[in-house]
């Protein structure tokens, strides 16, 4: 019996590999959006820090709802990849800007409401990342701040598998162990 693979040569392909942005990146990222984006760039810094800080998928930052965040059990709650709930504990970062996101909440009930439509939420800030992307020449996407923060919590020491759960893995802190 022959495998139908036999005789196929692999493609060769080298995948590119994004480096860890430093802390002043990120500083520099939210800086330049607030310069550059009149219009979107304070909820664009407020998501950059959002995501550094919690580790938070892009869709689960932008619909996360006042309600799912918990001053009194220092909690925020995602709602997220396969239909799964998660916590991630505040650290001094996070509750300090959802403190300071809370001072200037409107009556929205979303983190992170559209300015365009009422009661609605933001669902993307694609055009406002490229700019500031291609502003800064920093190589960055929505992703890269979710492992930032993974990267700080292994580089402050933190347990991989409390990593692991903050981050939605349901491998016990493998995969966070494996790449960060």
């Amino acid at each position: 019996q022959k495998l139908p693979t036999e005789g196929i040569k692999e493609l060769r392909h080298a995948y590119k590999t994004k480096p860890l942005l430093s802390v002043q990146q990120v500083e520099e990222i939210i800086g330049k959006a607030e310069s550059l984006c009149p219009r979107s760039g304070k909820q664009f810094s407020d998501f950059v820090k959002l995501c550094a800080y919690s580790g938070g998928r892009m869709k689960e930052v932008l619909s996360l709802r006042w309600d799912k965040i918990s001053f009194d059990k220092r909690l925020v709650e995602f709602f997220g990849k396969g239909s799964k709930t998660r916590h991630v504990d505040f650290n001094p970062k996070l509750e300090a800007h959802l403190r300071d996101m809370l001072s200037r909440k409107s009556d929205s009930p979303w983190l992170f409401p559209s300015q365009r439509i009422k009661g609605a939420r933001i669902t993307s800030f694609k055009k406002t990342l490229e700019k500031v992307r291609n502003d800064t020449g920093i190589d960055f996407s929505n992703h890269s701040f979710r492992h930032y923060f993974a990267s700080m919590c292994v580089m402050a020491g933190i347990d991989f598998g409390v990593v692991g759960s903050w981050l939605g893995h349901a491998d016990g802190g493998a995969l966070a162990a494996k790449v960060y």
